[in-house]
């Protein structure tokens, strides 16, 4: 249980259509604090729920659209923290001693603080890509609802894509690299000018979302954007494994598809849309998901 408390730098009181909602800016935890974001209700919280972000460019891209769910969320009665992971954005630490395991025990510790202090018994869960491996190892400690935008299904993949990436970029610069060459070698590579340490590659080898979920077998949401509506095949199998295991998965395919390592690059307007329908939407499937028992 999380025995220090969350210092308060900032804090406003806020319309979210006719709902009255607080958000508090500060910092939590001991040694390196964590940045975390507080959207309070005005009543007492139905429930709550952890956003844990993406990292490197992902992280920028993303960031609009988690305000916005934290926003709509609180003005619906949930008690939602947005947080930067220790090492990242506005967070103490080391960008070098992030790890899949330094992660999970920052998401840990921010919903273990919103259970005490806030006085919710649900936490549900919310990753983007990589950052869903995070979330299912937190959310299936207890089987709470988990959200899941784009999210990486095997840890390898991920980084061999960035990786692939990282070496079109370059040779598209006239530069001639192996990035994961200079990982494994110096230990750390640096991608469109985002540190990729080999602590971090090496502590997601072999993490799987459907092994991270286990057999408590929560509620999940899988939001995939892309330009068709067909479901990519790595998503169709996560799906397949987990109803197999009973498991409740639901499916939202939101047109259009996001440059992860390109920000600033899509228009507004496409933007603009491709977040309101994943907010909509993210909020209606949780609020549904809230267990009958919750106060409401």
């Amino acid at each position: 249980m999380l025995t220090d408390g969350f210092v308060e730098r900032a804090h406003r009181v806020m319309s979210e259509g006719t709902a009255t909602l607080r958000v508090d800016v500060g910092h939590l935890g001991a040694g390196a604090p964590m940045f975390v974001a507080l959207y309070t209700p005005a009543a007492a919280p139905i429930a709550g729920m952890v956003i844990c972000p993406p990292l490197q460019s992902e992280f920028l891209v993303n960031y609009r659209r988690e305000v916005l769910l934290a926003r709509m969320l609180a003005a619906r009665g949930f008690a939602v923290a947005r947080f930067h992971y220790r090492g990242t954005g506005h967070s103490y630490g080391e960008d070098r001693d992030v790890t899949f395991g330094s992660m999970r025990r920052d998401a840990m510790e921010v919903a273990s603080w919103l259970r005490v202090h806030r006085g919710v018994d649900v936490v549900a869960m919310l990753g983007t890509r990589l950052s869903a491996l995070t979330a299912a190892a937190v959310a299936s400690d207890r089987a709470e609802p988990i959200v899941v935008w784009e999210p990486i299904v095997e840890g390898d993949e991920y980084f061999r894509e960035v990786f692939r990436f990282a070496r079109m970029s370059d040779l598209a610069r006239g530069a001639d690299r192996a990035p994961i060459d200079e990982v494994n070698v110096a230990g750390s590579t640096d991608v469109v000018g985002f540190r990729i340490d080999r602590a971090l590659v090496d502590s997601f080898r072999g993490r799987h979302l459907a092994a991270l979920l286990g057999d408590g077998s929560p509620p999940v949401l899988l939001v995939q954007m892309d330009l068709t509506q067909r479901l990519r095949q790595e998503f169709a199998a996560f799906v397949d494994v987990q109803t197999r295991r009973g498991s409740e998965v639901d499916v939202l395919s939101v047109k259009g598809k996001e440059a992860w390592w390109f920000p600033g690059t899509q228009s507004r307007g496409s933007a603009q849309a491709r977040n309101r329908v994943t907010v909509e939407a993210t909020c209606d499937w949780l609020f549904r998901h809230v267990p009958a028992e919750a106060p409401r």
